[in-house]
């Protein structure tokens, strides 16, 4: 089974994103609260082989989704610095401010992570970073 944790700023859609692909009909209330979801995934290859040789069972292939409320600067911080996390998917929206924080913080310890993609979404400029961690 796959394992996924939705994380981000409160109010930014990550419950509706999550009682979508999980048919929960809870989402965590508050800070601190965790929802656990299954879906099913579906495949026409497994209805395929279920056709031709007729199984006692039938068993697709699932994704566990988390739903954690929590600040996401410091959830997905302490995800990384326990070594839980094997890819980053980071969407950057260009914004001039002239300071700000780092996205980890200041943390002591360096994690060795490496680009494998980044493409553009749209043309204000918006793009996505895809990093997998160099090991």
């Amino acid at each position: 089974m796959l394992h996924a944790a939705l994380i981000g700023f409160p109010s930014s859609g990550k419950s509706t994103l999550f009682q979508l692909m999980t048919s929960a009909k809870d989402a965590p209330r508050g800070k601190g609260d965790v929802a656990i979801g299954i879906s099913k995934v579906p495949d026409a290859r497994l209805d395929v082989l279920t056709g031709m040789y007729n199984p006692r069972k039938r068993v697709p292939a699932t994704v566990e989704f988390t739903d954690i409320i929590a600040p996401a600067r410091t959830g997905a911080q302490a995800l990384v610095e326990a070594d839980l996390v094997d890819e980053l998917h980071l969407m950057v929206f260009p914004v001039v401010l002239g300071t700000g924080r780092r996205l980890f913080g200041e943390t002591s310890e360096k994690s060795d992570w490496r680009l494998t993609e980044a493409k553009a979404v749209g043309p204000d400029g918006v793009i996505v970073l895809i990093y997998e961690r160099a090991r």
